[in-house]
């Protein structure tokens, strides 16, 4: 059975390794910090530094109609793709679903914490009627809720978000 060295030899090559190891897991040097100009540098120095300036924003909540052409837009989108995927787990049944706005009313819309600036969180009571792709479309519409976040743009254009998903977008960052 093979013996394992203790002897003074080992443990340098032992404490050389654990320095190696060490030093190759450092992080590399933190950038050193922008310097922030001061007031008696000059206003021209400060004005060079600061983001260009954004409207604020909206104090008031997306219009019912623009909610209703946002939703209706969904909707059509879904349409025109031939329907959403669904499977029914009971038993199993996979199919596409279809569905066909009637009318569309704002519940309310919200502006909090959890959203970025400017984003609004609207719910609609919508009259849909929903059916399987090769079957019937019923000829009553019943109840739907749905939800919408939208922001405003620079240009005073409402936008969904479910269709702007990017990190740097509007609305991922919000108005400032």
């Amino acid at each position: 059975m093979p013996t394992i060295d203790t002897g003074p030899r080992a443990i340098v090559l032992l404490a050389l390794t654990g320095l190696l190891v060490a030093g190759c897991s450092r992080r590399a040097a933190a950038p050193p910090p922008t310097p922030i100009p001061s007031a008696s540098a000059g206003p021209a120095a400060v004005a060079a530094t600061s983001p260009p300036p954004q409207p604020p924003p909206p104090a008031q909540e997306p219009p019912e109609q623009v909610l209703r052409e946002l939703i209706t837009r969904q909707y059509e989108a879904i349409y025109d793709l031939g329907g959403l995927p669904v499977t029914v787990t009971a038993n199993g049944y996979s199919g596409k679903l279809l569905a066909k706005i009637y009318s569309a009313r704002k519940n309310r819309c919200v502006q909090g914490p959890p959203l970025p600036p400017g984003v609004f969180d609207c719910s609609l009571d919508l009259m849909v009627t929903m059916w399987w792709k090769g079957r019937r479309e019923p000829s009553e519409p019943g109840q739907h809720a749905a939800r919408l976040k939208v922001v405003q743009d620079a240009n005073g254009v409402w936008l969904d978000c479910m269709q702007h998903q990017q990190r740097d977008h509007i609305c991922q960052r919000g108005r400032r």
